[in-house]
């Protein structure tokens, strides 16, 4: 009935009863993780795809102001993502899972900034842009914590992807804003 519990840990004095609670309290969030950013992907894919007009909101993206606040708080944002590769690689004593619990709902809320931001795909860079960023959150939201797959061909593949995808956007992002403050 309780094959899932491994005995040593059950039995074994070094874990305390709140770390195995803490466990099972983790699974589920990787799942709220997951929906509530495929459901922000989809609502950004639909926008994009039938653009949905919302008459507060198109008043707000034709807002320079707005434009500005809501672009810099995505490079924020983006900023903030790299410092989970940052910690890895520094190998400093901080705990990354808490870092990581970060990265994942700062990555999943993502597309809803872009909704804010984005009233349509643009064209030539901007389009590259929004959908390597689409790709960056799908890539992001099939990580290994949620579909359970430790195959190291998996992760190895996943962390390149991903890796890859949010270097594409940052460059990118930073090309839209030169172009951006050149051309206005």
């Amino acid at each position: 009935m309780y094959t899932n519990i491994d005995p040593n840990s059950v039995y074994n004095s070094a874990i305390s009863t709140d770390e195995i609670t803490k466990k099972r309290q983790d699974k589920p969030t990787n799942k709220i993780i997951f929906c509530v950013g495929i459901v922000l992907t989809m609502l950004l894919i639909a926008q994009l795809t039938y653009p949905i007009t919302i008459p507060e909101l198109k008043a707000l993206q034709s807002n320079d102001l707005f434009k500005q606040i809501s672009g810099f708080t995505i490079l924020i944002l983006i900023f903030y993502q790299w410092r989970l590769t940052h910690l890895r690689n520094s190998k400093q004593g901080v705990k990354i899972k808490n870092v990581l619990r970060t990265h994942q709902w700062l990555g999943a809320i993502a597309p809803g900034l872009i909704f804010l931001h984005a009233p349509n795909v643009g064209y030539a860079y901007q389009s590259i842009l929004i959908y390597s960023f689409i790709g960056l959150i799908f890539v992001g939201l099939c990580n290994y914590h949620v579909f359970k797959i430790r195959k190291k061909w998996y992760i190895n593949s996943w962390i390149t992807l991903h890796i890859s995808l949010a270097t594409l956007c940052l460059a990118l992002m930073i090309y839209h804003i030169y172009i951006t403050y050149t051309y206005s």
